[in-house]
């Protein structure tokens, strides 16, 4: 059985106070269904966008909280000291509780990329739960599973707003069908200012649509597809700084 460690970057991950208990409840279901849980702990500015209900939620269900003050300067916001708490929390985590081998990281701020890379390092699997308006492709590139954290409330609190990018077609995937989504989601990286690499863009597919696995019919490997679809003159790619 798998031990787990949970560390929630609430301010860039934050339900809303309508439904943050059951958001809550189908976060520790989730880390049921993997294993026990070793640790929770949640850091943030309660003081800030937190709604009042959510620090009395997470401590009534066994997390750690740390109150991180987020101090502006001539107006504007110093560094997220949030991220440096986390990363160095887990770091040390590592050699303190060696038994916890599975890390579930809410947040979706590439800063934590170093911190998932060392963990793998160190034979950990690390599963990110990610706001889909919130996250950087570059840091789900690396995590062994990723899920948009609206995925653990339940159907019927209809949480998904109808999101355009959010569609769930319930098929296969055809090459064509595969082919549309990788130009959808190459605009939508441009539109956001993000560099479309092919497996930053990748991650975005599945982001768009939960089912599409990265297998399609009559390809071998992803860099066959992205040259395809080059050729086709649907994409057009260049190198930049030993990246396509």
């Amino acid at each position: 059985m798998k031990n787990i460690a949970v560390l929630w970057d609430i301010q860039n991950v934050l339900p809303s106070k309508e439904i943050a208990n059951i958001f809550v409840d189908g976060l520790l279901s989730y880390c049921e269904s993997i294993g026990n849980r070793s640790y929770l702990i949640a850091v943030g500015d309660w003081g800030k966008t937190i709604a009042a209900n959510i620090p009395s939620i997470l401590s009534e269900n066994g997390f750690e909280l740390l109150y991180i003050p987020q101090l502006d300067t001539k107006g504007k916001k110093t560094k997220n000291s949030v991220d440096f708490i986390l990363i160095t929390k887990a770091t040390e985590m590592i050699f303190q509780y060696p038994h916890i081998d599975t890390y579930v990281i809410l947040t979706g701020d590439v800063d934590f990329r170093p911190l998932v890379q060392l963990l793998k390092k160190h034979g950990k699997t690390v599963n990110i739960i990610y706001n889909p308006h919130n996250v950087s492709e570059r840091l789900l590139e690396f995590a062994d599973d990723h899920k948009d954290y609206r995925d653990l409330i339940p159907d019927e609190t209809d949480q998904y707003d109808n999101d355009d990018d959010y569609s769930k077609n319930g098929k296969d995937f055809t090459k064509e069908e595969a082919f549309n989504l990788l130009i959808e989601s190459i605009n939508q990286m441009e539109k956001n200012k993000k560099v479309p690499t092919p497996g930053s863009v990748k991650v975005r597919m599945k982001m768009i649509n939960d089912n599409f696995t990265g297998m399609i019919p009559g390809i071998s490997n992803w860099l066959d597809f992205i040259n395809e679809a080059n050729s086709k003159g649907l994409i057009s790619y260049e190198q930049k700084k030993k990246e396509l």
